[in-house]
């Protein structure tokens, strides 16, 4: 039996840094969203150390970073922020 997916939820940073700085790979990242990371969060990204303890990072098309939180009672998938991989990292 396959376990329901979780939901997916999108920050106004995460559907801000969809909409104008990823115009062009929209798709990619919205079949990631809806596919692998919906399915199996835990499994396609990693727990990131402090300052960002409790936060995911997962790749997608090599040069974009996703930073979710995952909410395993609720079956929920909050994406924080969609950032290029040189700045992901780095504090607004």
């Amino acid at each position: 039996m396959t376990a329901e997916p979780y939901e997916i939820n999108l920050t106004r940073t995460a559907r801000r840094a969809l909409a104008e700085q990823l115009p062009i790979d929209v798709m990619a990242v919205s079949d990631f969203l809806n596919g692998p990371l919906a399915e199996n969060p835990h499994r396609v990204g990693k727990e990131l150390d402090a300052p960002f303890h409790g936060v995911h990072s997962a790749r997608v098309m090599r040069e974009w970073r996703l930073r979710y939180v995952i909410d395993d009672e609720k079956r929920a998938v909050t994406i924080r922020d969609i950032r290029h991989r040189r700045d992901a990292y780095k504090p607004r």
